[in-house]
């Protein structure tokens, strides 16, 4: 796909190329995180411990890291169409054998087929707005694919929630405190601790969301290479991108593992809490080295050019 593209295509075009961007990316991004809270189900009915069963999520943004950067040779190798319809049916063909996956194993296989076709969907998606607008509608389509598809696992159920009902929400709440035995007793909120996690959990959901600026981010790192480097940039940079993020949810989560064993003694039940707090703290390191490279890295225009 040539970057003279994005003056032939009619704005009509555009706007269906990218609604079957959105569409495409918000259904993968949701099948791709929804493993995740199905983890415990899916160790207990296959009968793996949770070094193995943490694979299907780790081993799936492995698979697509690894992936990402071959997006940059296949695009300008193949057609972008065919591509990307080849792209999304194999992660559709991936999808269907974890389905019917009578094993681990051969569960493992279909979520690496998904990796590898969601792979090419995002830097592909990523490369065809790039190339298909203009230089000042970049940024904006950038950010909203990159909101659509970052929000949409988070987002989507807590709508549905709040048009389907938030009034009988309330006078559930209400009538649930009022009842002796209630269904669901929220007077459990009283309780500190509760509450605490409750509130954390909360809090770092809306941190995730803050995950959506990767998209103009990415916007303004690739505005600065050759218009004929596009493909090669995104690709590049959403593939460490995604293989970073496998590593540190692997050491985040061993970090956490390590320092709960080797403090159980002097925590007790404690333990799990207190490795948390440590895997937290390195993740706060994590945050300022950001803040070190936007301070130091980030440089005005005109300073670039001198």
């Amino acid at each position: 796909m040539e970057n003279s593209e994005s003056v032939r295509l009619t704005r009509q075009k555009r706007t269906l190329i990218f609604g079957n961007l959105i569409v495409s990316g918000i259904a993968t991004s949701i099948l791709s995180t929804a493993m995740t809270t199905a983890l415990p189900s899916l160790m207990e009915d296959f009968g793996v411990s949770t070094d193995i069963g943490q694979w299907a999520t780790s081993g799936y943004s492995l698979a697509m890291g690894m992936v990402m950067p071959l997006t940059a040779f296949l695009i300008t190798r193949f057609p972008t169409k065919k591509l990307y319809m080849t792209a999304i049916a194999g992660f559709v063909l991936g999808l269907l054998c974890s389905i019917f996956a009578g094993n681990f194993w051969l569960m493992m296989a279909g979520r690496v087929l998904q990796a590898c076709g969601n792979g090419v969907l995002v830097s592909a998606a990523q490369v065809i707005i790039l190339t298909v607008y203009p230089a000042e509608k970049k940024g904006t389509m950038m950010g909203t694919y990159g909101l659509a598809t970052t929000a949409a696992p988070i987002i989507a159920p807590t709508v549905a929630g709040l048009l389907i009902g938030v009034v009988t929400c309330i006078c559930f709440i209400i009538r649930q405190c009022s009842l002796e035995k209630p269904f669901l007793d929220v007077k459990i909120l009283g309780r500190r601790d509760y509450a605490v996690s409750v509130l954390s959990s909360m809090v770092l959901y809306l941190v995730m969301m803050g995950s959506s600026v990767m998209m103009p981010l990415l916007t303004w790192g690739t505005s600065n290479v050759d218009p004929k480097k596009v493909a090669d940039a995104s690709s590049l940079l959403t593939a460490f991108r995604t293989i970073a993020g496998s590593i540190g949810s692997a050491v985040f989560v061993g970090i956490m593992t390590v320092v709960s064993n080797g403090s159980a003694a002097v925590y007790g039940e404690d333990a799990l809490i207190h490795g948390m707090n440590i895997s937290f703290f390195w993740m706060a390191v994590g945050s300022l080295a950001l803040l070190m490279i936007a301070v130091l890295g980030v440089r005005d225009g005109e300073r670039q050019r001198e």
